[in-house]
């Protein structure tokens, strides 16, 4: 008993050593990543808590270690990620930055531990070869396809751009590189920039009430964010029409639009979009249903068949397709009709009535709903139907994807957004069943 007894402190004080440790290791770790070096004009910056994420998912695997490590060891980091040294230094929070009037643009700034695997991982992961690399006095270029993910370093250290755009990124990149050991500066001197330490993700804006958060929890994704009414207006009592709850998905948004058009005038134009026609004949409303059972539709298309003689003869061919039953529906002055395709991936029939337009893949489709007064102004529900994966079979992921709700609400300064996704695995941490 004496010998059970002495056993069991050893291993409980074992546990609580490993526990401090570790405790400490993760609260050292945590200060260092304060002194992650942005810009000093960031107008953006978004927080990524790697370590946070790490330990939770950690948490998680221990409670469900048949989730996690019971899979056949042959289906396990087939293409090495896991084990692979990046050849940087990944602090406990990971920052990222974009300068004003380039929000399409994020840099994020690492110590580089060893230059030749950074380049061999990146090369590998960009699909490129060694002759991808440029190299300029000290520094060295790697550019991805359609300059989206663009890497600037030297053996010390390494910028990183990631981009939405394909603008060339060459010139930004050097003017930050060039001013780095003056402009670049720790994240705790920017006191716009504080953070509050309980999501996985947080983003903010200087000067702004404008932020947001995404924190992975067991079996959900959850966010909040805020949107400043210079962008988009919601009113903060808004009528919107009853949709059926049994649709796949249900979206609606009663909102002044005029902000958004003004602000990416020039980038709206370059897709061909009528902004000022938008700014004076839209109605503020807009939703989009897809119902639950999918709909037929027909096509004729030329076909080809030959004679005995190898001449070819056109003939017309008559197919039939299901397809999903999507309504899209309008506040709107008639005219804007003109603008709207008839077909977009599917066959799309218009309706007008008065002020409404409708866009429906079902021609006899009913779209006649009551208006509801809510405090909600912006509405997104999706709940996972199997007629509906069908069609989204193109996005592996989303088959783990149970519900979504996403809802908007109007407010004097800014608007207020919250969303939840919940998966199917209830007890597994969301970005491990997102990531495998």
């Amino acid at each position: 008993m004496k010998l059970l007894k002495k056993i069991v402190f050893i291993v409980v004080g074992l546990i609580a050593v490993i526990a401090i440790g570790l405790y400490l290791f993760l609260a050292v770790r945590e200060s260092r990543s304060k002194g992650g070096l942005v810009h000093q004009e960031s107008e953006y910056v978004i927080k990524v808590a790697v370590d946070k994420i790490l330990t939770d998912i950690a948490w998680n695997a221990i409670s469900n270690p048949g989730t996690y490590f019971g899979k056949d060891s042959t289906d396990t980091t087939s293409d090495g990620k896991s084990s692979r040294n990046l050849g940087i230094s990944i602090p406990a929070n990971v920052y990222m930055f974009a300068l004003k009037d380039e929000e399409e643009t994020w840099y994020t700034w690492f110590s580089v531990e060893n230059q030749e695997q950074l380049q061999g991982f990146v090369r590998t992961e960009l699909g490129i070869d060694s002759t991808g690399i440029e190299k300029e006095n000290d520094f060295w270029w790697i550019n991805g396809k359609d300059n989206r993910v663009v890497l600037l370093g030297d053996s010390k250290n390494v910028l990183v751009a990631l981009s939405f755009d394909k603008k060339d990124k060459k010139a930004a990149m050097l003017k930050i590189w060039e001013g780095r050991t003056t402009a670049m500066v720790p994240i705790k001197t920017l006191t716009e920039f504080s953070f509050e330490n309980t999501a996985d993700i947080e983003w903010k804006q200087k000067g702004n009430d404008a932020d947001a958060n995404l924190s992975f929890k067991k079996g959900m994704i959850t966010a909040n964010w805020s949107l400043s009414n210079d962008i988009l207006r919601l009113p903060q009592q808004a009528n919107v029409r009853e949709l059926p709850p049994s649709n796949v998905l249900n979206v609606y948004c009663q909102a002044d639009i005029r902000p958004v058009l003004e602000k990416y005038e020039n980038r709206l134009q370059r897709y061909n979009i009528p902004v000022d026609t938008l700014k004076n004949y839209y109605g503020g409303y807009m939703d989009i249903q897809w119902r639950a059972n999918d709909v037929l539709q027909t096509d004729s298309i030329i076909a080809y068949d030959y004679d005995e003689n190898f001449n070819a003869i056109e003939k017309k061919e008559i197919r039939e397709e299901a397809v999903p039953n999507i309504l899209f529906t309008f506040n709107a002055s008639p005219h804007l009709a003109g603008y709207l395709p008839e077909k977009m991936f599917y066959k799309f029939y218009k309706r007008i009535e008065g002020k409404q337009i409708g866009l429906s893949t079902d021609a006899n489709g009913k779209n006649e709903f009551p208006y509801v007064s809510t405090d909600h102004a912006f509405l997104l529900s999706y709940t996972r139907n199997e007629t509906a994966q069908r069609h989204l079979s193109w996005l592996s992921q989303f088959d783990r994807v149970e519900k979504v709700e996403i809802s908007g609400r109007g407010g004097e300064v800014a608007n207020s957004f919250k969303g939840e996704v919940k998966l199917r695995e209830y007890g597994i941490h969301a970005l491990y069943q997102l990531l495998n």
